[in-house]
């Protein structure tokens, strides 16, 4: 009777002490979890720290290396610089306030974007070329350098448009040839209203509406006098 109590007390020790352990156990798990949750805390609190601060380093880049722009295009030196009347990036920056959605705009234009196989007649674009026959009567239509590519008058180029619109193709871009006297350092024909390439777009708009889509190509080489892209700083090339 003695050794069944005697081993019976044993037996609630052993089992006390396992549940001691397990306890002890558990605890310094979650003391453990709760140190990697503290030092995860920490982590991303010192990542957010450190975007922030490079973040402010690149605005500060940015805003010296606008200044230095501002100062730039405000030069007058004859020959220095880029030439007096180049708008600096503070006055070109734009302001997204809404979402884009011009890959919706249109029918026409959600055929050209659209992820179908195989390639279809909708998601060509026909680049073509236009001259004012006013204004350059002797300009050579053909291009050598293009063999079966030649200008257009703006009538002439309206018609090709109503051809191509037939076989599926309604997307176009137009390269204006501006004439010679027309251009100058800035471009500035291709701001203008009255311009080729802005009278080409609207005669194409007024015979086919949102039956074509029109692109245009915003490189400044058909306008200025350089023969480049872009207006070209004398000091940098």
């Amino acid at each position: 009777m003695m050794l069944k109590s005697t081993t019976t007390m044993s037996h609630k020790k052993s089992s006390a002490s396992s549940s001691s352990s397990s306890t002890s156990s558990r605890c310094s798990s979650s003391s453990s979890s709760c140190r990697f949750l503290l030092q995860g805390r920490r982590s991303v609190s010192s990542s957010v720290v450190f975007r922030s601060r490079t973040r402010a380093r690149s605005r500060s880049r940015l805003d010296a290396q606008v200044s230095k722009e501002t100062s730039l295009s405000s030069s007058t030196d004859s020959g220095l610089g880029v030439p007096v009347g180049t708008p600096s990036r503070d006055v070109c920056k734009q302001e997204l306030l809404d979402r884009p959605r011009r890959n919706r705009k249109s029918e026409v234009f959600r055929e050209a974007v659209r992820e179908t196989a195989p390639v279809l007649p909708a998601n060509l674009i026909y680049p073509l070329f236009v001259y004012d026959h006013e204004a350059e009567p002797d300009t050579e239509t053909t291009i050598p350098s293009m063999p079966g590519v030649k200008r257009h008058t703006v009538q002439g180029l309206v018609e090709e448009v109503g051809d191509a619109i037939k076989y599926g193709v309604k997307q176009v871009v137009i390269f204006p040839k501006t004439p010679d006297n027309l251009k100058t350092r800035l471009g500035e024909e291709s701001a203008n209203p009255e311009g080729l390439a802005q009278r080409t777009i609207r005669a194409l708009k007024e015979a086919y509406g949102t039956d074509v889509f029109v692109h245009t190509d915003v490189a400044l080489d058909p306008y200025n006098t350089d023969g480049h892209d872009g207006i070209v700083d004398d000091t940098i090339g």
